[in-house]
């Protein structure tokens, strides 16, 4: 596995760790931006630094995960092999999910809880065994959302 497939992994992992009962902050949604700006690089010590770093924030929500002596796999990193499984149209829309969510992180001004939970949204499609029908609803609020980014009214510029 490469090093941007492992921290691709590692993010959707930390994606699922944001939902239930754990409380993300914004370091989480902080290293969920940082490290999908960093899957654009070719640094393998960055990519490997941060895929650690993003474990290690996993960790830190769901702490019990790790010692788990009967792991579900709930917060697993995902195995970026298992696209191969999916559709080739699921895949194309997987890789559009990611691409936006990529470039909504890029973002001038843009940061924050709700956007945070967005991308933790985005990559946790990317990780599930899901059909087209249910990527495309992910991937048109992404466009949205990069809509409402380029806009003078954007609340994504005007918090930022």
């Amino acid at each position: 596995m490469d090093g941007k497939d492992a921290l691709t992994g590692a993010l959707i992992g930390l994606s699922r760790a944001t939902y239930g009962d754990t409380e993300p902050d914004e370091r989480t949604w902080q290293l969920l931006k940082k490290g999908l700006l960093a899957l654009a690089g070719d640094s393998r010590e960055e990519l490997a630094e941060l895929t650690g770093r993003v474990r290690e924030e996993k960790k830190r929500l769901v702490p019990r995960c790790s010692v788990c002596a009967s792991p579900c796999g709930r917060n697993a990193d995902y195995d970026m092999a298992l696209l191969e499984s999916d559709s080739a149209e699921a895949r194309a829309l997987k890789a559009a999910v990611l691409a936006e969510a990529r470039t909504l992180a890029a973002k001038p001004g843009s940061g924050g809880e709700e956007e945070g939970r967005f991308l933790a949204k985005a990559l946790f499609a990317v990780g599930e065994e899901w059909d087209a029908d249910m990527l495309r609803p992910i991937l048109e609020e992404a466009e949205q959302r990069m809509e409402a980014c380029a806009s003078p009214q954007s609340e994504f510029v005007r918090m930022g």
